[in-house]
């Protein structure tokens, strides 16, 4: 195994780790949308990263010169990043329908208010009229 592979490849799943990190945080924080921003701008990071890695890497030529079991963790981490990304875009719809939902409850809230009886009262003419 040449040099640039041993440290390739713990780089890579160094970064990669990172990476689950940062999408579990996303999904803990879905409904804290505010702190969204931060956590995608730090996973993009990452993404850069591991693509200025694997430019690297391609450019030195060194070849695959890993163990098979650095390749299964990869390929492990590669997959939880998948399913997590999965689960994130689930937990979004589900998300967009809740509000979608509660939006049109409001609405139709709004439009029965309006439908309500009006105040009749002029600076108190009818409770106080003597005539």
């Amino acid at each position: 195994m040449s040099g640039k592979a041993n440290e390739y490849y713990p780089q890579k799943i160094r970064l990669l780790k990172e990476y689950v990190s940062k999408s579990e945080e996303l999904l803990g924080s879905l409904e804290a949308w505010e702190a969204l921003n931060v956590i995608l701008k730090d996973r993009d990071h990452l993404i850069q990263k591991l693509q200025v890695l694997e430019t690297d890497f391609d450019n030195e030529g060194s070849g695959s010169g890993c163990s098979q079991a650095q390749k299964d963790q990869v390929d492990q981490l590669i997959k939880l990043i998948l399913d997590i990304d999965k689960d994130g875009i689930k937990m979004i719809q589900e998300e967009k329908d809740k509000i979608i939902v509660e939006l049109k409850i409001n609405q139709q809230s709004q439009k029965a208010l309006d439908y309500g009886p009006k105040s009749t009262t002029n600076n108190g003419k009818f409770l106080d009229f003597k005539k």
